[in-house]
């Protein structure tokens, strides 16, 4: 049976593939990520791929042009978040996906936090 383009977990068949099934049974991605992580090809090259399943495929296609967000991606392949993840942290150890931006690093410090309390305080006084 092979796996319809649009959503990896169905069969042609229409009964539905577990979830599970697409992750070897991994419930727990290698690599942390939140979802607003974003991914991009990575330097393996087109032939050292060719091993991918079908989701895995989908997810280098996905991320060929632009970096996108992992949220992004688990939406646009309709999968669920942890089995997206895992899958996309397969991807980072093979090469084929690397992590462009994580959102951890753009945390604001306790000065800008500071200063921006400071200056709602100052606009609206009135709210305590």
């Amino acid at each position: 049976m092979v796996a319809s383009s649009t959503e990896p977990w169905r069969r042609d068949d229409e009964s539905v593939i577990p979830a599970y099934a697409l992750t070897g049974g991994r419930t727990a991605p290698r690599h942390r990520m939140r979802l607003e992580t974003l991914i991009a090809r990575g330097p393996a090259p087109e032939d050292q791929l060719a091993h991918c399943a079908p989701a895995e495929r989908q997810l280098l296609e996905l991320c060929s042009s632009t970096p996108l967000p992992v949220v992004e991606v688990v939406g646009r392949l309709r999968l669920p978040v942890l089995v997206a993840q895992v899958l996309i942290s397969d991807l980072i150890d093979s090469g084929g996906l690397s992590v462009v931006a994580s959102m951890d690093a753009a945390r604001p410090g306790v000065q800008m936090l500071e200063a921006t309390l400071a200056g709602l305080r100052r606009k609206f006084p009135q709210a305590g």
